[in-house]
């Protein structure tokens, strides 16, 4: 079968027959398999009989790409766009949104979807985010039953799984398509100066040979040292045997047949820090000559930035860096050039590995580890297959190469890594307080329930009941068979004990709780130490009564068994592995909503909800608001911004939700931030407040006042470039907080949609920030 001029695999073909006969569609396939054919066929075929259709994706980067890609193919006035960004053609038959827009969609205004006969979500695989996949899940559980979708994963180990999932909290058949074999065939090479490019086995071998030559020799100098290559001591024992290895090196070795290739750093300031080591020129005089053509025009119009003529300088040579701390517009050229293979090498961070159909012919990688935001990890296999899948250019290169970059100074022996390896995608489902008030607005306590009953989460651990439930039984069965117990308990006198217990286990509660706020407001370190010993002391008791609860609930079993004086030994085991069943069953069933119901006793302690579970004021606030909206809900409610000018409005919402990178941070400048100490210490208050009660153990509180001044300025009208200078943030850092602290505007005007002063008061603040080079133009 042909479509638009490709010679399609079987896998295409199963996915667009199913969609012809109205199916729902789950694709996983290896990167650059040609999975957006199948999305594309779904879109003409929608629109065909004027139907409507959403495309979602992760990022509003990508959101935009597929808005540009789509108005091309189909015409402007057919293609409409939501992001937290841009709102264009919302009634337009094809609608392009993140998933976050549709999440809130689905929440707020269901009903908008009524016609649509589609949703297409692109890289599903980000079920598994830790950070995201929540909005992923419940999308997938909320979208009506009526409307079919079509999702398009990377390579997963488990696509039948989340594909029975689907089929069954969704009431039809969901169409699994699952394809491994890549367009072209990756061949995974490692390097190093003293090998040069070879097989991994080989550059084990060679480290392992020099390494026992000189054992003996580096016993006598480090006697007392271990001698595995694992151990902590590695780069001082054995370092000084092997030559640094740098990118450099590779280039210089694989140029000008390996070429172009991608060089992934994991480090915003290692991309620009050895594209700008390279100085080989790699573009002919004709590709100079393009590049300018392209390049001119960006520097009539953002020369004066140090970060446009840094990199410009290289692109003229085809060499390149790409990550999310650059400009938009550069990134954009950048992609433009790589696109048009004017860039040779471009090295880059994981962004450009997400969604951008771009690959190469070679994928290199400097380190296999990286830093998550929490601590430095290996890559998994997704992870490296999603970036190593760019190797290998269809229709041009009959094998992809990737590379690793091996530096013995610094290495391991190579951990081999398969397709057969990359992790199965995994519930990360972990609803936000928003959605929790959402949630309580439309669906009762038991239906909550039920919809977390339909979650990834509980369909992947159900196995496990069903086998905690077996065994369950199996104990009853052989207590009940047993002649040799006997327990005298009066079964009142159970009851009775059992509520003593739950009144001791709340009293200590209560007792924890206050001397854990004495403990946050006390500055002397003798006080620290005694309140510290007895929390120890309640937390032990904490435990020792729930154990004896645990004990309680056995004995209510245990009374229906026979009756014998003095149970023995190995029924006292079948007690104890009856109880720890009974506990796992209990754990599997119930973890996702005692998670929702500690939620919910925060928003009940916070009063956003009453005690009957009914929506109070701050609540009816917070359902409008995405980032984070306790925080901001009681900033609202205890009337902080009310003193506020827009500038200084501007300066404290740049701060909220901005975590501090802590690596690739420049030097940090002593600048005075705009919010006075007053405001400060009300904010403070309502910090601690939330820590108090807990709002911050699910969803840590973000708040950076390096952004404050950065938005002050802008917002007065200084040019960009001065603000740069004037902080240590990077210039995509920047903008990307504005654009940010644009969407909150936005959800704050919903908040106050009833308030003509305090929207036109947020246009304004709107209208500060959304200038120049942070406007968004698609």
């Amino acid at each position: 079968m042909n479509y638009r001029g490709f010679e399609l695999d079987l896998f295409q073909e199963e996915a667009l027959a199913s969609i012809d006969h109205h199916e729902s569609v789950l694709v996983s396939a290896p990167t650059g398999a040609g999975k957006t054919l199948i999305a594309d066929y779904a879109v003409e075929k929608v629109l065909a009989h004027q139907g409507k259709c959403v495309y979602t994706s992760p990022l509003k980067a990508l959101s935009n790409q597929k808005f540009r890609d789509f108005t091309s193919l189909l015409g402007q006035e057919n293609v409409g766009i939501m992001t937290g960004d841009v709102v264009i053609r919302i009634d337009a038959p094809l609608l392009i949104m993140t998933t976050e827009v549709l999440r809130n969609i689905l929440h707020r205004d269901p009903g908008r979807l009524d016609a649509v006969e589609y949703v297409i979500f692109d890289e599903l695989h980000f079920l598994a985010n830790e950070d995201r996949g929540t909005v992923w899940e419940e999308c997938l559980i909320l979208l009506p039953e009526t409307i079919r979708f079509i999702g398009l994963s990377a390579t997963v180990k488990n696509v039948a799984e989340i594909g029975d999932w689907l089929t069954e909290i969704k009431g039809h058949p969901v169409k699994v398509i699952k394809h491994d074999q890549r367009p072209v065939p990756l061949k995974i090479l490692g390097f190093t100066r003293e090998t040069g490019l070879s097989n991994h086995k080989k550059i084990d071998d060679f480290a392992r040979t020099k390494i026992n030559k000189n054992r003996r020799l580096l016993r006598e100098i480090t006697p007392h040292q271990s001698e595995s290559r694992h151990s902590g001591n590695f780069e001082n024992k054995y370092a000084s045997l092997f030559q640094e290895t740098s990118h450099r090196d590779i280039i210089e070795a694989i140029m000008p047949d390996y070429l172009p290739c991608l060089f992934f750093i994991f480090s915003r300031q290692g991309c620009e820090t050895a594209a700008h080591q390279l100085t080989c020129d790699l573009t002919s005089t004709s590709e100079k000559a393009e590049i300018d053509m392209i390049v001119q025009p960006l520097l009539v119009q953002y020369g004066a930035y140090e970060a446009t003529s840094r990199l410009t300088t290289l692109l003229r040579r085809g060499i390149g860096y790409h990550h999310a701390g650059l400009f938009p517009f550069l990134k954009e050229t950048v992609e433009t050039l790589y696109e048009r293979k004017l860039i040779k090498v471009l090295y880059c961070t994981s962004t450009f590995a997400l969604g951008i159909n771009m690959p190469a012919k070679t994928v290199l990688f400097d380190r296999m580890v990286k830093f998550d935001g929490k601590k430095l990890r290996y890559l998994t296999a997704l992870e490296f297959f999603q970036k190593a899948g760019r190797a290998g250019r269809r229709g041009l290169d009959p094998v992809g190469y990737v590379i690793i970059n091996r530096n013995l100074k610094r290495d391991t022996p190579w951990q081999s890594l398969q397709e057969s390896d990359i992790e199965p995608i995994l519930s990360a489902l972990n609803l936000s307080y928003n959605s929790i008030i959402n949630l309580l607005e439309k669906y009762t306590l038991e239906e909550i329930k039920k919809l977390l009953g339909d979650s990834l989460w509980t369909f992947q651990h159900r196995n496990q009941i069903i086998q905690q439930e077996e065994l369950l039984n199996s104990l009853l069965n052989d207590i009940n068979q047993s002649s040799q117990i006997s327990l005298d308990h009066d079964p009142h006198e159970i009851d009775h004990h059992k509520q003593t217990l739950e009144q001791q286990y709340r009293l200590y509660e209560r007792k924890r709780t206050e001397i854990f706020n004495q403990l946050h407001h006390t500055r002397h370190k003798k006080t620290e130490l005694r309140l510290a010993r007895e929390i120890n002391n309640i937390e032990k008791k904490l435990r020792n009564i729930s154990d004896e609860k645990k004990n309680v609930e056995v004995l209510n079993i245990v009374l229906k068994a026979p009756h014998q004086h003095k149970p023995s030994k190995k029924v006292r085991k079948l007690f104890t592995k009856l109880r720890r069943t009974k506990e796992q069953i209990q754990y599997f069933q119930d973890y996702l909503f005692n998670i929702f119901q500690e939620k919910l006793r925060v928003l009940i302690d916070l009063d956003f909800v009453s005690q009957d579970l009914q929506l109070l004021s701050k609540a009816e606030i917070c359902k409008y608001l995405y980032i984070q909206e306790l925080f901001v809900t009681e900033l609202l409610y205890n009337n902080v911004l009310d003193s506020l000018d827009e500038l200084e409005l501007n300066a404290l919402l740049n701060c909220i939700g901005q975590s501090e990178r802590k690596r690739d941070l420049r030097k940090r400048r002593t600048i005075e931030h705009p919010l006075k100490s007053s405001l400060m210490r009300k904010i403070k208050h309502i910090q601690q407040r939330l820590r108090d009660i807990g709002a911050d153990r699910f969803d840590p509180l973000e708040f950076n006042l390096n952004y404050a001044t950065v938005a002050y300025l802008w917002s007065k009208g200084f040019a960009f470039a001065d603000i740069v200078k004037a902080s240590d943030l990077q210039e995509g850092d920047i903008i990307s907080s504005f654009r940010q602290t644009i969407d909150l505007l936005k959800q704050l005007k919903d908040v106050y949609r009833n308030d003509p002063l305090m929207i036109t008061r947020f246009n304004t603040c709107i209208d500060c920030l959304d200038r120049d080079v942070v406007k968004v133009v698609i």
